[in-house]
């Protein structure tokens, strides 16, 4: 059972951890590395103390504390949190601090158990190996039960907060088994206080965040869905999110006040330089977007495209499921959402896309790195047509130290496509500052006119980086591409 518990622990913890400081892999080196590093100092401890005290009443004790503190995490996560993020905006050092107070005071106490049981349970040196080795195996069969258990089921049926009140019932309900019957009273009145916390585990929540968020837990994803106004137009807009440090879609809540406006339909700059797609390839028959959330880009493209198809590969069902309910995502013959991964995606469609939108995004303003690698621009290369055209937008800066992600992704592409074009977003913003940068690769080699009817495309295509730009540095590849290591520079 604590085996179960010390996993299913970790890999809540990044749930926990993921409104506050991402879930990029930082946060999990950090979750990984300080709970190893606890549960080391609990069975080092564990095994000096069972020498000293070989009793079930201290077993029990162990077992119990270490779920009140799980409890008590439950309640005190968000305030916890919220401090250390106010405290300070090193994403290493938050991660490191959230994981001492929240995850490794439990993983400690949780290490101790295997080798005191151990102590307890050797009657014979001649039987200690299989003593031991016996369970060494429960442990291990345990944890291998909590991560699938937590993986498949937990984090999607239930809310975090509710999953650590259920593991600190668990544990002291562990410890009552464990603990002689006439020191249970106290154990007994930790299972009543934390059964009726968890039963009230989302009125808690509410009360302990300081914003009102809907926030839905996902086998991929912690989304958060919250209103707000438009920082430009002071319209109503409702945003959705999955990383603390970026907004991934949002949609106006009013009707625009001239419709004929087309640049009022969509809330975000970078989303309407996608619609240069019909100037690089007019009259695009079938498109595919890569990342969906709230499904924005997909269906302006449809809005202007009435003639053409789409596919959404958008890895979470959950994610399509908020941009139903949530976001007025309805059900549309021309638009198809397929839930895996991208690349995988990439890797079998038999292609035939005249457009393809790179906009998907992990965590800390880091595409995925299986989709900006080498391999991954010759499958999208391979899915075009002819005369295909690929979007991608891409957090960077364009100069300085800011644009080591952006050179080495526009070498990749360049590596692959005979064209390669840079627009950047706004045109007074420095280069060397983190902005949308919208690159485009044209698999025709003619170049195409920057020049058209259009006066707002035109100004658009007047946005053209025309700055050299580096194409023989290093690409990125599937064996090395360590994106979001080069992301971690825009949070310095």
């Amino acid at each position: 059972t604590t085996g179960a518990c010390v996993m299913i622990l970790e890999l809540v913890g990044s749930r926990v951890l993921a409104p506050y400081l991402g879930t990029s892999i930082v946060v999990w080196t950090s979750l990984i590395g300080l709970i190893l590093a606890s549960l080391s100092i609990g069975y080092w401890w564990g095994g000096r103390l069972a020498d000293e005290h070989p009793n079930w009443i201290t077993l029990s004790a162990i077992i119990c504390l270490a779920g009140i503190y799980i409890g008590i995490v439950g309640f005190t996560k968000t305030i916890a949190l919220e401090t250390i993020q106010a405290l300070t905006r090193d994403l290493r050092l938050g991660s490191i601090a959230a994981t001492l107070i929240l995850f490794c005071p439990p993983s400690l106490l949780l290490g101790m158990v295997s080798p005191y049981a151990v102590k307890l349970k050797i009657k014979s040196l001649a039987t200690s190996g299989a003593t031991v080795g016996e369970l060494y195996a429960i442990s291990t069969i345990g944890s291998i039960v909590g991560t699938f258990l937590t993986g498949f089921v937990l984090i999607a049926v239930l809310g975090h907060t509710k999953i650590l009140f259920l593991v600190a019932i668990i544990l002291i309900l562990t410890a009552l088994a464990a603990a002689p019957k006439d020191k249970i009273g106290f154990k007994w009145l930790s299972v009543f206080i934390f059964a009726l916390a968890a039963s009230q585990a989302t009125w808690l929540e509410a009360v302990a965040s300081s914003d009102k968020k809907i926030a839905i837990d996902t086998q991929y994803n912690h989304i958060r869905i919250f209103d707000a106004r438009d920082s430009y137009t002071g319209r109503p807009i409702r945003l959705l999110q999955t990383d603390p440090f970026v907004v991934q879609s949002g949609i106006f809540l009013d009707e625009p006040e001239n419709e004929s406006k087309e640049e009022e339909n969509l809330v975000f700059s970078y989303t309407k330089f996608f619609r240069l797609i019909n100037h690089f390839h007019p009259g695009p028959k079938r498109a595919l977007t890569i990342g969906g959330a709230a499904y924005t880009q997909p269906r302006d493209f449809l809005s202007k495209n009435p003639a053409a198809t789409i596919d959404v590969v958008e890895i979470d069902p959950a994610m399509t499921a908020a941009a139903k309910t949530y976001f007025g995502l309805k059900e549309d013959a021309r638009l198809t959402p397929y839930h895996e991964d991208a690349r995988t995606f990439l890797n079998r469609t038999a292609g035939g896309y005249d457009a393809i939108f790179v906009d998907a995004y992990h965590a800390i303003y880091a595409i995925p790195y299986q989709l900006t690698t080498q391999e991954a621009v010759r499958a999208i290369h391979g899915a075009l047509t002819t005369n295909g055209a690929v979007m991608v937008n891409i957090i960077a800066a364009l100069e300085g130290e800011k644009a080591i992600f952006f050179e080495r992704e526009y070498a990749t592409y360049a590596s692959v496509f005979p064209q390669v074009y840079v627009f950047h977003l706004n045109e007074s913003q420095r280069a060397d500052e983190l902005q949308n940068i919208i690159l485009v690769a044209l698999k025709s080699p003619i170049e195409p006119s920057f020049t058209s009817n259009n006066p707002v495309w035109q100004q658009y295509l007047n946005q053209r980086w025309t700055k050299s730009l580096p194409t023989g540095g290093p690409i990125l590849t599937d064996e090395f591409a360590p994106v979001e290591q080069y992301a971690l520079r825009y949070l310095e």
